[in-house]
């Protein structure tokens, strides 16, 4: 396990392989910079006036599938045996 981690950590292979596959090169000069090289972000204009909102959309209708109905009429079955009180009962039916 030693000799294989010396093999995948050996400086002069990573070498080449990063030459052959990353296509990095030595940094130039030129490419160094300071910090005060970098512009500023540009400035934004604050809005003098409050946006209107946008118009609230209707919410969706409630669908009711079979698996719904399934699951509503298990619920009373499941929290009996969790040991759970009975949910109040909602006016007008279902």
């Amino acid at each position: 396990m030693q000799a294989e981690w010396a093999h995948l950590n050996d400086p002069q292979r990573l070498r080449l392989l990063a030459e052959r596959y990353l296509g990095l090169e030595p940094i130039a000069t030129k490419q160094l910079g300071a910090v005060e090289d970098i512009p500023w972000r540009p400035t934004v204009e604050v809005a003098d006036r409050a946006v209107e909102p946008a118009i609230e959309a209707a919410p969706a209708p409630a669908i009711s599938s079979p698996r719904d109905k399934a699951v509503e009429d298990a619920l009373p079955a499941i929290r009996r045996a969790l040991g759970l009180a009975p949910l109040p009962v909602k006016e007008g039916g279902r």
